[in-house]
């Protein structure tokens, strides 16, 4: 198992105008997945958590004061970040006092949400005004906000670590979608809430088919789509042709 976890990686391209993770994987026989990997119960992001791109942009145009925090790397928030946000490692934003002058917005790449629930419990605990970007820079680039930097560093900042897959598709917000020709037992005790289609077909179709399930599977805020099959083959195509 922890050979098929370090052999996860994730491709990022647009479906129907929607950024979606595809994250190519390999995985051993069902019997070997640890069960702490497996999803028992499907969890929901706060919506109060979250704050929109429009929200935030009505708040700047109307000179109200708020703080952007980029809780990304240093060498991301350097590629691009939004003008005016400030760049601190999440775990210490905790340690900025002057903080708690203003309401903070968290702002990542659009996808680990789930350290930022959890990081932000603390920070109302301590006397923060604190929400989350929704979307992240993707959202805020695609909603009309200015972005410094190279913007095709988005599509890098959206690929998606072992560990953050199997901690996000536990999450109601999260849409999982197999497109592997058949569904293996793996994938369904790795994530048994995927949605299944079959991705040799038509890709207009596949398209439609993935549009069809975000409007059956409306989450409020948060939303995310993983999509992902048994071996990695035939994704790189798949990104080309759509």
């Amino acid at each position: 198992m922890t050979q098929c976890l370090s052999r996860i990686t994730a491709i990022t391209i647009l479906f129907i105008g929607i950024t979606t993770n595809i994250l190519p994987a390999e995985t051993g026989p069902a019997s070997n997945i640890p069960d702490r990997l497996i999803a028992r119960k499907l969890k929901k992001h706060a919506p109060s958590l979250a704050m929109s791109v429009e929200a935030v942009l009505y708040k700047i145009r109307q000179n109200q004061k708020v703080s952007l925090v980029d809780v990304c790397s240093r060498e991301d928030f350097e590629r691009l970040h939004i003008p005016g946000s400030v760049n601190i490692v999440l775990h210490a934003v905790k340690t900025k006092n002057y903080l708690k002058l203003t309401p903070v917005v968290l702002v990542n790449e659009g996808f680990r949400y789930a350290e930022l629930e959890n990081e932000r419990r603390r920070l109302l605990e301590r006397g923060f005004q604190v929400s989350v970007l929704d979307g992240g820079l993707s959202a805020w680039y695609r909603k009309g906000g200015k972005l410094v930097g190279d913007l095709f560093a988005l599509d890098a900042m959206k690929s998606v670590s072992p560990r953050v897959f199997f901690r996000e598709k536990g999450y109601k917000n999260t849409l999982a979608v197999d497109i592997s020709p058949t569904r293996s037992e793996a994938s369904s005790r790795l994530v048994p809430y995927a949605q299944h289609i079959n991705a040799l077909g038509d890709k207009d179709d596949l398209a439609e088919e993935i549009k069809t399930l975000l409007h059956k599977n409306k989450t409020g805020p948060f939303r995310s789509i993983i999509i992902f099959n048994e071996n990695g083959r035939q994704l790189q195509t798949l990104r080309r042709e759509t």
